[in-house]
């Protein structure tokens, strides 16, 4: 019984709060009510249609998925824009190197027109001066033949291609040995050598003769190593590379060259 008391004794206190709780919720039941009439009564105004609404929503959605579709076209034709500017980018800069190689082209032309011009006058120029130093050169080169050949020979010819024909007895005579070659050869380059010495006004520091002696009889070697000393006022030195050993005691001075097999080199002895 005084367990039961004991429980008994928060009974008033209990009931009093729950009669303070009854209260509130029915304050809020009344709250709730007058809100619910108050929506009823918008509803009402709205005159809301359940199948309006489902053909509305149908409505939205369908224009949502049009405008998503419209989206991605956007993008694709943004995309396809910028792929154009670019394209239309990399046009004008390859306009813009069409256009600079073309002036390059133009200019290219315009010096290979004066570069031709300049060659086809430089060799205009070049055979008249051949044309004009021919006959000299013939008969500079007459005078030396004539001198080592003790006047068996004494015109050299040259036709338009220096081709070389000898005159014995006013007949023409083609050159039919090597050593006669050889001898037109070097008169011919003596004759080079002394028109550019006359012409320069000063006499040439050197002329270099290699291996003229080899075709020659020891006759017209003697009258060749007697021309070279001639030639000495109008060359300061003149220098013979020969194998003859025998051309040896004719020189004023002598440089003999041997290989050492063992060093693989040419020793001055």
């Amino acid at each position: 019984m005084h367990e039961e008391w004991l429980k008994l004794s928060e009974a008033p206190q209990r009931l009093a709060e729950l009669v303070a709780e009854m209260t509130q919720l029915q304050a809020a039941h009344t709250e709730t009510a007058q809100a619910l009439a108050d929506l009823e009564r918008a509803i009402a105004d709205l005159a809301f249609q359940e199948e309006a609404y489902q053909a509305h929503q149908s409505q939205w959605e369908e224009r949502q998925r049009q405008q998503g579709f419209w989206q991605q076209q956007q993008a694709a034709a943004l995309t396809d824009q910028a792929l154009a500017e670019r394209e239309t980018q990399r046009l004008a800069e390859a306009e813009q190197t069409r256009q600079s190689l073309e002036q390059e082209q133009q200019a290219a032309q315009l010096e290979k027109q004066v570069l031709s011009e300049l060659d086809q006058a430089f060799t205009d120029l070049r055979q008249e001066l051949n044309q004009r130093i021919r006959p000299q050169l013939a008969e500079t080169a007459s005078l030396f033949l004539g001198q080592l050949t003790d006047g068996r020979y004494q015109t050299l010819e040259l036709d338009d291609k220096y081709q070389v024909t000898l005159l014995e007895d006013g007949e023409a005579k083609p050159l039919l040995s090597g050593g006669e070659e050889d001898l037109c050869n070097l008169c011919l380059r003596l004759a080079v050598s002394q028109i550019i010495t006359e012409r320069s006004g000063r006499p040439f520091s050197l002329l270099v003769l290699d291996e003229v002696f080899g075709s020659l009889d020891d006759r017209r070697r003697d009258r060749t190593i007697e021309l070279l000393y001639a030639l000495e006022h109008r060359f300061e030195q003149v220098l013979v590379i020969t194998h003859i050993d025998s051309l040896k005691e004719s020189l004023h001075h002598a440089i003999e060259l041997e290989y050492d097999p063992r060093e693989r080199c040419a020793r001055v002895r």
